[in-house]
This record gives structure tokens, C-alpha cells and sequence, in this order.
């Protein structure tokens, strides 16, 4: 959604070039940012995942455990789609499947011990990486950085829900900013 032009501001006089510019830098700076952090993410630490099994590894890292309908929904594939990424994830012992507590006719999908760790390695490492850049700079740099980021999480999160609101009624669990 594009911002309307500033008070006084014609149409075509340049606030749409100039906001398009802005876009552009803070998606490479953003895009800049996570290729860095990226670099520095454990060598191999996913090795033999595909990349939908990594999404619902990280899906239900960040949701807890979940029906097979709920991961199927919650990274957008068919429900056999899902069983079959489920599957493959119980097998290398990183998901494991248990009875819900309040219905037993449903079957939760939920991290193991291994696949926690699986997800929280590069998290952990890209943390540390961050925390030897911060404490390198100022005081008042690291306030800036941590306001732009919460000024950029507060408008995607008010942009999304809106975005949702009028879709589906609801965000995934754990996709607002915090």
C-alpha cells in the first residue's frame, strides 16, 4: 500500500519516484542484512532437508504442536502435501506425533528435542552475530536500529492484519512482530 503524497503535494510531482526510491533502498538494505546473517549460519546445519520441510519445521517451532489440517494451512499446501513432509519428519526423528490432550481422536504434530535444536542453530548463531555488531556501535546507533525496527514491524503488522482481516479473519500464531 503507498502512502498518499505529503500535504500540498501534486500528483506527478515526484513523491511516487521518491517513495519508490525509498522502497527500493530499504528492501536492499533489508535483503542486505539477512544475506549476512545468513553467511554466517551453521555449514550443513540442514543438510538433507528439503526446503518444505524446513518450513514446517520452522511452522511448528513457532506455533507448538499442530494437526495435520493446522501445518497444511499454516505453510499453504494440500493436506497430503503436509502428511507426506510429516512423515518424512517423524521418520528422521525430528517431529514427533501425539494423542491432543482435550480430544483424542486428533493427532498432534509437535518438534522433538532434535528438531528444537534443528531450527534454534542458525537462530542462535545469527543472534551472536548481532550481538558482536551491536556492541561495537553507539549507544544512540543501537537505539536508531532497534526504533526503525519496531517503527517497520509496527507498519507491517497493522498493513498485514488489515491485509488478513479482510482475507481469512486471522494471522498464523506467531507472525506479528513482538
Amino acid at each position: 500500500m503507498r502512502s498518499p503524497p505529503p500535504a500540498g503535494a501534486q500528483a506527478g510531482d515526484g513523491h511516487e519516484s521518491l517513495l519508490d526510491d525509498e522502497v527500493d533502498r530499504i528492501v536492499g538494505l533489508y535483503r542486505h542484512a539477512g544475506r549476512k546473517l545468513r553467511d554466517a549460519d551453521p555449514q550443513d546445519w540442514a543438510a538433507g532437508l528439503s526446503m518444505p520441510q524446513l518450513r514446517v519445521l520452522f511452522f511448528l517451532g513457532r506455533s507448538g504442536p499442530m494437526s495435520v489440517g493446522e501445518v497444511a494451512s499454516g505453510v499453504k499446501v494440500s493436506q497430503p502435501s503436509a502428511t507426506e513432509t510429516l512423515d518424512r519428519l517423524v521418520r528422521a526423528g525430528l517431529v514427533e506425533r501425539m494423542s491432543d490432550v482435550s480430544d483424542r481422536r486428533v493427532v498432534r504434530n509437535a518438534l522433538t528435542a532434535r528438531g528444537r535444536e534443528m531450527i534454534d542453530r542458525p537462530w542462535e548463531t545469527r543472534r551472536a552475530v548481532l550481538s558482536g555488531v551491536l556492541r561495537k556501535a553507539t549507544p544512540a546507533d543501537r537505539m536508531a536500529i532497534a526504533r526503525g525496527l519496531a517503527l517497520l514491524c509496527q507498519a507491517l503488522d497493522e498493513t498485514v492484519d488489515e491485509a488478513v482481516d479482510e482475507s481469512s479473519g486471522h494471522l498464523p500464531a506467531g507472525e506479528r512482530c513482538r
